[in-house]
């Protein structure tokens, strides 16, 4: 196919597979309808019955469902490249109706979540993801500094608590600053469930959803 360009950037490849996008789909439906039954019978379980069982929190359950059930998994294969890497990996072996999408390099970083000012901002070498926080305006008081992640442009999650904001930023991540756990039990329990069961990116996409 002649290789790739000057501008290409290997360590963001996608490479999608039939095969996985299937387990996916078995896997997501089941974690779907978990997490609704779950988070349905909090009043139930709570120690706290009354703020959990406050009238918008029902439609709020369904429109969470609702919104996960219309994203469809990508199939995506996530392998471990450095940042620098300049070619895809020579051990890959394809399978038949493989994708691949090699990207240029990402100029921006994009902040969401719980801050003043979500954006994406130009990314500058040097800068850490704290920085790029501090210039979507901070954490925000319903926001929870301590459980800042990180979706990468390959397709991985940093999640390290606090330690986070100290790490260099990368061309194309997602930084995601979710809401404060202790701001309300049903929000605590969404940022949890979507989080363990949808990844970085399902999770931080619906929460930001439904913060605007």
């Amino acid at each position: 196919m002649g290789g790739l360009t000057q501008g290409a950037f290997p360590f963001a490849s996608v490479i999608t597979r039939d095969s996985v996008r299937r387990q996916q789909r078995v896997s997501y439906d089941r974690a779907i309808k978990d997490m609704e039954l779950q988070l349905s019978t909090q009043p139930l379980v709570s120690a706290d019955r009354a703020r959990a069982a406050q009238a918008g929190n029902p439609a709020l359950i369904k429109s969470v469902v609702s919104q996960l059930r219309t994203r469809e998994p990508a199939g995506r294969l996530v392998f471990d490249l450095p940042v620098t890497a300049t070619a895809l990996p020579e051990d890959l072996v394809l399978e038949n109706n493989d994708t691949i999408y090699v990207p240029p390099r990402p100029v921006t970083v994009g902040v969401f979540g719980a801050v003043p000012s979500p954006a994406s901002f130009a990314y500058r070498d040097g800068m850490t993801i704290g920085a790029f926080v501090r210039a979507a305006g901070g954490v925000q008081k319903l926001g929870d500094k301590g459980e800042v992640f990180v979706v990468r442009a390959n397709g991985t999650v940093l999640a390290n608590g606090k330690r986070v904001l100290r790490e260099a930023a990368l061309p194309g991540d997602l930084i995601f600053v979710p809401v404060d756990s202790n701001r309300g039990e049903f929000w605590a329990r969404l940022r949890d469930i979507t989080g363990s069961l949808f990844g970085g990116v399902t999770g931080a996409a619906t929460i930001a959803a439904l913060l605007k």
